[in-house]
């Protein structure tokens, strides 16, 4: 179990002192924004453009049938394929970046969990570069994946526990208010307390 030793005795602390704050409203469950993934690792590098064919598009719909398409030469950087897809974002609400987990893919993430899906729709005659994650999958020309419902342990709704969550808990620390939602009480005992701190720590991805 990952813990964290001050937060631990920051939480016995207000264990035995029962000194709580007030509660934050929170949705009892949240949608976490749709995520796809394109492969491009050393395929897109400045300086190989054997590897990528000059011509190959990839085309790129978006929540209510919102279309764009962004052509790539053979030779584009990673970084620029980036670029030209967030250049787009204020149309098409999705936000480009490199994948934490895996540097060889963009992640392509909604900016809201209100759309209703992601399609993605690769055309030319380029091997298949679409994935519905970061790491392994089978890579396909044409991939739809829609938001998914966010765990119990990611209260800020944001698609993954860390900082904020741990806030969240923190601010809801003692007895859980009557007749009101109380997501922090992770073991539905009625309270918030170091059983649902180390709970949640044990969430966290490894440091």
């Amino acid at each position: 179990m990952r813990t964290m030793s001050f937060l631990g005795l920051f939480a016995l602390f207000c264990t035995m002192t029962g000194a709580p704050t007030s509660a934050r409203p929170s949705p009892i469950s949240c949608e976490v924004p749709a995520t796809a993934f394109f492969e491009t690792g050393a395929y897109l590098a400045v300086g190989r453009a054997a590897d990528l064919p000059a011509g190959s598009v990839v085309s790129l719909t978006f929540g209510a049938g919102e279309l764009q398409t962004l052509t790539f030469s053979a030779g584009t950087s990673q970084a620029n394929v980036i670029n030209a897809i967030n250049l787009f974002t204020p149309t098409t609400k999705v936000f480009a970046s490199v994948s934490t987990d895996n540097r060889a893919r963009i992640e392509l993430r909604a900016k809201s969990a209100a759309i209703d899906a992601l399609h993605l729709y690769q055309a030319g005659d380029d091997e298949p570069r679409l994935y519905a994650t970061a790491v392994g999958g089978r890579a396909v020309n044409d991939l739809t994946v829609t938001p998914q419902p966010g765990g119990p342990f990611d209260l800020t709704c944001d698609g993954a526990v860390g900082v904020g969550d741990l806030l969240w808990l923190l601010d809801s620390w003692g007895s859980c208010p009557i007749d009101n939602a109380c997501p922090p009480d992770f073991n539905e005992d009625g309270v918030v307390n170091v059983i649902d701190l180390l709970l949640l720590l044990d969430q966290f991805p490894p440091a």
